[in-house]
């Protein structure tokens, strides 16, 4: 057994979890709420919050299920803040941690529940095993048949932090010369010719470090970091990120460009092109020029794209690892307007794309109709657009988040 938890920890689990199920709060945000009205809890702490309660996140109907407490898609769970305590308590038994006091005396409860828990293991029960919704469940069926129980296993486990080298300023070697100097170990893996990257070994806060202040590193997962070199840019393109948000892949795409060229960011939210701005300014890339999506810059930009890159709104059922409270607020009418989102987008904004140019298609989900048959579509109404290539990176086959991506060319 490991050390024993005291209660002010459990709470801060279990109102986050309060947050995040009951009030609908997003679970990033649920965390930064705790966090600032306890601003004495340490590194440590926050840590031990954060992961247990991420991992209840990623597991809830599982654990729900060894409560006894059935699942309903749809419905608000009518539970007591005791029945979150005692989740909590459950889940930091199964943990190895001795109970608080409290609770001493569900113990052997617990060791009943945790039997059950790990009976799941050997089961077919894929919807609580596995923590599914059924509705994700059926749709996972249909698309992925016997391979869905490996996809949707792969997207249960905690996503590893990915630094992506800034080239402009360090090579991938010398970041993790860096990083080890700042006790911070990292193993180097090469994606391809033209992609190494960082995978952090143990977690901690890289944002801390000196290598990150100095603009040598972002943090961005191995499967995102595939869609800028996907996109084929060059030095003096002109570039243009449609729905660029925060800049992850502004800033990926600034640094394959050589920072030579001109790279519009346009995005809905002005607060998103401000943080954009200055990571770009801590990056030393100057090429990116940020302005806000609408009809009137759509009609001034027609036609004079190299690259156009729409990395659009989409389930985000690609990004479990990273976002596992999505299963749980997303649903097949959501799902559905998004897709609508998605083709206003893909079809008004292609108008930016000179001839010859490219149009590079982006999700973070794996589900083809957001992927693959939202192309498809709008190559059978647009027939001077031919499809180059397309790829979907799938948790089971890869280490890294799931996306999909497609290449299209204007030829007229």
């Amino acid at each position: 057994m490991t050390n024993k938890i005291h209660m002010p920890l459990l709470n801060g689990i279990v109102q986050a979890l309060v947050f995040t199920f009951k009030e609908n709060q997003h679970a990033e945000k649920a965390l930064e709420k705790i966090f600032k009205s306890n601003r004495k809890l340490g590194g440590r702490d926050r840590r031990f919050i954060a992961s247990n309660f991420y991992n209840i996140v990623r597991h809830w109907r599982r654990v729900l299920y060894v409560l006894g407490i059935q699942w309903k898609d749809n419905e608000t769970l009518d539970l007591s803040e005791n029945d979150y305590h005692k989740i909590c308590a459950f889940w930091i038994y199964k943990e190895g941690h001795p109970l608080p006091g409290q609770f001493e005396d569900d113990e052997q409860r617990f060791e009943e529940m945790l039997a059950q828990y790990n009976s799941l293991d050997k089961s077919k029960l894929i919807k609580e095993k596995e923590s599914t919704p059924n509705w994700l469940n059926e749709m996972g069926q249909k698309e992925f048949s016997d391979r869905w129980p490996q996809v949707v296993s792969a997207m249960n486990h905690q996503a590893p932090i990915y630094l992506r080298t800034n080239i402009l300023k360090t090579t991938t070697d010398d970041l993790k010369n860096q990083m080890d100097s700042e006790e911070i170990s990292t193993e180097k893996m090469v994606v391809d010719k033209d992609l190494s990257l960082l995978k952090v070994k143990i977690r901690k806060n890289v944002f801390q470090t000196q290598a990150f202040k100095k603009g040598h590193f972002e943090v961005q997962d191995g499967g995102s970091q595939q869609i800028a070199p996907f996109c084929q840019v060059a030095p003096k393109m002109k570039v243009v990120d449609a729905c660029a948000g925060a800049g992850g892949k502004s800033l990926q795409l600034g640094t394959l460009m050589k920072n030579k060229g001109k790279l519009i960011a346009l995005d809905i939210h002005e607060w998103k092109l401000n943080e954009l701005k200055k990571r770009a300014a801590r990056n030393n890339i100057d090429v990116i020029e940020t302005h806000l999506a609408n009809s009137k810059r759509i009609k001034k930009l027609k036609g004079m794209a190299d690259r156009l890159l729409l990395d659009v709104p989409c389930s985000g059922l690609g990004v479990l690892k990273r976002s596992p409270d999505t299963k749980w607020k997303m649903s097949p009418a959501r799902i559905e307007e998004l897709k609508e989102i998605q083709k206003t987008i893909l079809f008004d904004y292609s108008k930016m794309v000179k001839v010859g140019g490219k149009l590079i298609y982006a999700t973070c989900s794996i589900f083809p109709d957001e992927n693959e048959r939202q192309v498809a579509k709008f190559l059978e109404a647009n027939p001077d657009w031919t499809l180059e290539a397309e790829q979907t990176l799938l948790p089971s086959k890869q280490p890294f988040d799931g996306f999909y991506m497609a290449r299209l060319i204007r030829n007229s």
